[in-house]
């Protein structure tokens, strides 16, 4: 798997993705294909790329999805209300990147996008949308 590769031709969809609004049917399925990833999607965590921790390390950001969970966000020990411990969304990934010491990372607070591996264009996504007639994606 090329990474530059991937990179352009995500650059490439995202471009395409933008030129009708508003989506067609099928760009919008694109578009909650692309921000919702299931297990077994390469995936890319999208919030914390400003961050200077991110930037010095983005390796551990870029891998396979294996699960996506709801878990407590504190232990029983730890936890100071009276309220039930709420749960938040858990991503566990593992990392693309071999030189990455875990073979998996637990994510918490945090945004991740499937990253495109194939360039077959869905049929009809960056068509023309009704309410949107002067444009065309070419």
């Amino acid at each position: 798997m090329n990474l530059f590769y991937l990179i352009a031709l995500n650059g490439y969809f995202a471009y395409k993705n933008l030129l009708n609004f508003p989506r067609s049917e099928a760009a919008e399925a694109e578009w909650q294909n692309l921000i919702h990833p299931k297990a077994g999607d390469l995936v890319l965590e999208i919030s914390n790329l400003r961050w200077k921790r991110y930037q010095a390390s983005p390796e551990a950001a870029l891998g396979i999805l294996l699960q996506q969970t709801e878990e407590p966000v504190s232990t029983p020990e730890e936890w100071e209300d009276d309220r039930p411990i709420p749960n938040e969304p858990v991503f566990y990934l593992k990392p693309l990147d071999p030189a990455v010491p875990h073979e998996r990372i637990r994510w918490t607070n945090c945004d991740f996008i499937k990253v495109r591996t194939d360039d077959k264009e869905p049929e009809d996504a960056y068509a023309t949308s009704p309410g949107n007639a002067g444009s065309s994606a070419t």
